[in-house]
């Protein structure tokens, strides 16, 4: 009689364990990857449009003195609802204009409602406008 080669249920099991073990480890990653990437994509380009929009208002107002503008007032720093779905990028934050025209100090932050994990930021400052997903 030939004896007919194969797997045994053993090797099997362990396989499958393996593979277990692997896709148990790399979902969460995944799925913090999928949220950042979301906020990337959705509430940083609305944040980088409303730090713009805040210092073009600073360079266009050239006040008398340090005044902090209030951002809720902006045109493009209104709370939006993102295409794909019903997310709501959520705008807070406060920009203080220098009597030159330029931008004193300020962050915006704009987080994107059920994503708790990272959040839009743009830090405005002499040095310029710096916004990073954090």
């Amino acid at each position: 009689m030939k004896k007919i080669g194969g797997f045994t249920i053993v090797e099997l099991v362990v396989v499958i364990a393996i593979i277990s073990i692997l896709a148990g480890l790399s979902i969460p990653i995944y799925m913090k990857y999928q949220q950042k990437s979301k906020v990337s994509s959705y509430a940083l380009p609305v944040v980088k449009a409303c730090a713009y929009d805040a210092a073009g208002v600073c360079q266009e107002l050239q006040l008398s003195s340090n005044t902090s503008i209030d951002i809720s007032t902006l045109k493009n720093c209104q709370n939006t609802i993102v295409p794909y779905g019903s997310l709501t990028v959520n705008l807070s934050g406060s920009v203080i204009c220098q009597s030159d025209g330029y931008v004193n100090d300020g962050t915006i932050r704009g987080i994107l409602n059920g994503i708790t994990d990272y959040t839009a930021i743009c830090i405005l400052n002499n040095k310029g406008i710096e916004c990073t997903v954090r």
